[in-house]
This record gives structure tokens, C-alpha cells and sequence, in this order.
């Protein structure tokens, strides 16, 4: 098991005593629980691509799609109660969650992510199915020019093939937006919103960027007819909603907002589903400074959900402050937090020193520590606020480490459940977790005490 007692003491990690003997004392106490040979392969997303639903749209982020069907039936939950994921990305939760029989709601702040996992939970009549074949067909056999001579154009939509041309081809973009322009004429909107999605799904491939890192790399598309690739993708689609239907007790809905918002989006999902919140289950972003916005700008600028870098901040603002941005705010949180800050705020002289430059990003980690954990605090409210007593949330998150300084994100995250009427019944340590390269070889103890964990909270009273 990956724990960070044995080597605090030995390699001198924290300079604090008190946040040292905290950090000690928190692992000891809770009931962290060795599961890395059953869960090391069931938290893994890489697995989903090829699964119905799950494999429609690629997306870095997330859980392996066994691992939440394994949750949901630990829960037994009834039929008059529904699954919960405020961090919903892609829909894995909520998709499982469906092909459960049982309904869900999930909320993300990525208007692209929940657009795409809402289409993923819808159920579609014969009818519906044979509309799309229909107009797959009318957009297969016909011509850029036919196609768009079919459309009149939206001048207003202009913005987003001056902006998204630096990424492609000329002939594939031209190509694509014949197919993106038809899809948006097509009058009924389900039908049109399964086509935009199969438009967002394919959109990495053909063009000339793959997701890397914290943004977009460059790298030529190998894909050489893009109505051949749409073609492909809307056809998997097609066959996954018509071999592996969406009970009808299973039909969900996704919502951009923020997660802080979960019991204000619970209380009128309950109300016009008449059922309760039985399970929610979640991977928040990590504190890892990773921007998750940049790496989906393509897709944002083409399904019209930002129209400028004045939209990009706007969104940035609503997220959990998992990644580096520029703030002036220094939220009150908990002690702990506060000297967990510190610790990396008192290390960065010497990184300097080493490197004789001034690393301005690692500047800016303390706040992004403290941002994240006030933030996630907010979020665990309205989980609070949302569940009936007795409820369980799972929240799968890695830790992090920024100058060999070890954020155990699990153990901070059970903590603050706490005040807000959670009892942690156990942290289930599933995989190692990983860091650079070059932290590993500066901090080699990183290798043996980073881990991936499920941390398992249950209402127990209202805070």
C-alpha cells in the first residue's frame, strides 16, 4: 500500500511539525483499506473506449466504467431513488448508471462535457432511430456544395471557423464545415443534438492538434476523408443506441453549472422526477494545474458554447480551482490547508536557486491549493445539503505533489466531509498515482507514497 508515514520522518517531507504529525495522525485514523488488485484496473478510463456509450467521445479524464457499475451495485439502490455525479465529464457515471435502470443527474461546469454525456443518457424511439438513418443518409450522398446549398447561412456563427482554422487542413475543414452547418439546420433538436455531438466526437481527429499535456500539441491528422469519419463515428453511435437501449427508467439529464450548485439542481430534479438522491459518485478535477478548458478549446469555439478568450475566462471563473490562474483572492480555509500552502510557498526559493530562474507557475501553486480545498469544501456542503441521512458519496481523487511536497488530497477531503455531517467509513487506496518525471528524480520517495483513492463518506446528520 501506498502510504506517506514511513518516509515523512526519513526524507524531512513537511517542515511543520504540526501539519507533519497531522498528516500522520490522519492516515493512521482513518480505515485506508488495500485494494490496489481489484481496483488498479477498475479506476483506469484508457479501458472505456471501446464499451457502448463510453467510447463516443475521447476524454482524458475520468474512471473506468467497471468501477462505477461495481458502486452503484454496493448501493442496491430502489427504483424511486437516482445516481448523482456533480463532476459528470463525459457521463461515465451516469451512463452506467442508465444501463442500471436507474435515473441520474450529473452537473458539469464544461458546457462542451455536459452537452455531449447528456445526449449519452437519452433514450431514442424507433422513430427517432429512423430519422437519423435518414439523414446520416442525405449527408452521406451528398456534396459539400449540396449540403450546404441546403442551408442558409448564419453570418453570426462566422467566429468560429476564423478561429478554429489555425487548427485544421483547409480541405478538412472545408469539408467539415459542410457537415456542421447541415447538422445545425436539421429542425428537431434531439436529432440535431445526437448529429453535434457525433460533430464534437470526431472533431480531434481530423484536426492537426492531439490533447497533451496541459493544452493542444501539434500533430498532422491521418484522418483522410472527413465525411468518412463522420460517417464512422455517427454509425457507432447509431449501433450503440439501438443495441444497448437506455431503459426508460433510466433516462437521465446533465446540466452545465458549477458542482457548488448540486442541492439547488438536486431539490428541482427530485421534485419533477418525484424520486430522492440515493448515491453520489465523483472524480473532482485534481489539483494539478492542469487546465482543463485548454485542452477542449476546439470543441468549445465549435459547438458554439464560447465565442471568445472573454467566454474562456468566464468559465474558468465557475470551476474548482484545480489548475493555475491568476487570482487575487486568498480564501479562509482550515489550518491545515493554510500550512499545506505554506510548506510549497517556503520551498520555491530553493527551486529557484537551483535553477537560477524565477518559476512565476509554481509562484502561484500556493494559491491554487488554497483555492481547490475551499472550493471542494463547497462542494461537500452541497453534497451534504443533497443526500438523506444515511447516503453514501464516492470520491475517487488522486494525490499531487509540487516540489516534493505531498498534497494528500484524500486525506484533506475526508477530513472536511466531516464538518459537514459525513462520517468517513473508509479511504480504498486502488493504484499508485503518478508525477513527472522530474519530480520522481529530485523527490524519489514520491514513487512509493502517491496513490489514487475512493474516499467513502456517509451521512450521518445534518451539519
Amino acid at each position: 500500500m501506498y502510504k506517506i508515514e514511513p518516509f515523512v520522518d526519513k526524507y524531512d517531507i513537511y517542515i511543520n511539525k504540526e501539519l507533519n504529525d497531522f498528516i500522520i495522525e490522519l492516515e493512521n485514523h482513518y480505515n485506508l483499506v488495500d485494494k490496489i488488485e481489484n481496483f488498479a484496473a477498475l479506476v483506469n478510463f484508457s479501458q472505456n473506449g471501446l464499451l457502448p456509450y463510453h467510447g463516443w467521445f475521447k476524454y482524458r479524464e475520468g474512471y473506468g466504467s467497471a468501477l462505477v457499475s461495481h458502486l452503484i451495485e454496493e448501493e442496491n439502490l430502489s427504483q424511486d431513488e437516482y445516481v448523482i455525479d456533480p463532476f459528470s465529464g463525459s457521463g461515465t457515471t451516469l451512463v452506467e448508471a442508465a444501463l442500471q435502470g436507474y435515473s441520474s443527474l450529473g452537473i458539469d461546469v464544461n458546457p462542451m462535457s455536459s452537452f455531449v454525456a447528456d445526449i449519452k443518457v437519452k433514450r431514442y424511439t424507433p422513430q427517432e432511430i429512423e430519422n437519423i438513418k435518414h439523414t446520416m443518409a442525405l449527408i452521406e450522398n451528398s456534396s459539400n456544395s449540396e449540403l450546404q446549398g441546403s442551408v442558409s447561412h448564419d453570418s453570426s456563427l462566422d467566429y468560429r471557423w476564423v478561429y478554429l482554422k489555425r487548427y485544421f487542413q483547409e480541405r478538412h475543414l472545408a469539408d467539415f464545415k459542410a457537415i456542421v452547418e447541415y447538422v445545425e439546420s436539421i429542425s428537431e433538436t434531439k436529432i440535431r443534438n445526437f448529429f453535434m455531438a457525433a460533430c464534437l466526437a470526431v472533431t480531434e481527429d481530423i484536426s492537426d492538434r492531439r490533447r497533451d499535456g496541459n493544452g493542444l500539441k501539434t500533430a498532422p491528422s491521418k484522418v483522410q476523408s472527413v465525411s468518412t469519419r463522420y460517417k464512422l463515428q455517427v454509425e457507432q453511435m447509431l449501433r450503440d443506441i439501438v443495441e444497448y437501449p437506455i431503459p426508460t427508467s433510466g433516462e437521465g439529464k446533465v446540466i452545465a453549472s458549477s458542482a457548488v450548485d448540486l442541492s439547488t439542481h438536486a431539490s428541482e430534479f427530485s421534485r419533477t422526477e418525484n424520486k430522492v438522491p440515493g448515491v453520489i459518485i465523483f472524480s473532482p478535477p485534481y489539483a494539478n494545474s492542469f487546465d482543463y478548458f485548454e485542452s477542449y478549446k476546439m470543441e468549445l469555439y465549435l459547438g458554439g458554447f464560447v465565442k471568445s478568450p472573454s467566454d474562456m475566462k468566464e468559465l474558468r471563473k465557475k470551476a474548482v480551482h484545480s489548475f493555475i490562474r491568476p487570482s487575487s483572492e486568498h480564501p479562509q480555509v482550515d489550518w491545515f490547508i493554510e500550512e499545506m500552502a505554506k510548506e510549497i510557498e517556503y520551498s520555491i526559493p530553493e527551486k529557484e536557486k537551483r535553477t537560477g530562474k524565477v518559476d512565476s507557475r509554481t509562484r502561484k501553486v500556493p494559491a491554487l491549493v488554497r483555492g481547490y480545498f475551499y472550493d471542494m469544501g463547497e462542494v461537500l456542503k452541497s453534497c451534504a445539503e443533497t443526500l438523506p441521512i444515511g447516503k453514501r458519496t464516492y470520491i475517487v481523487v488522486d494525490q499531487s505533489a509540487y516540489l516534493g511536497k505531498i498534497v494528500p488530497t484524500d486525506l484533506f477531503l475526508a477530513k472536511i466531509a466531516e464538518t459537514h455531517g459525513f462520517v468517513v467509513e473508509k479511504i480504498i487506496v486502488c493504484r499508485k498515482a503518478k508525477t513527472s518525471a522530474q519530480q520522481y528524480k529530485l523527490y524519489p520517495y514520491l514513487e512509493n507514497t502517491l496513490r489514487e483513492s475512493i474516499v467513502v463518506i456517509r451521512k450521518e446528520r445534518e451539519a
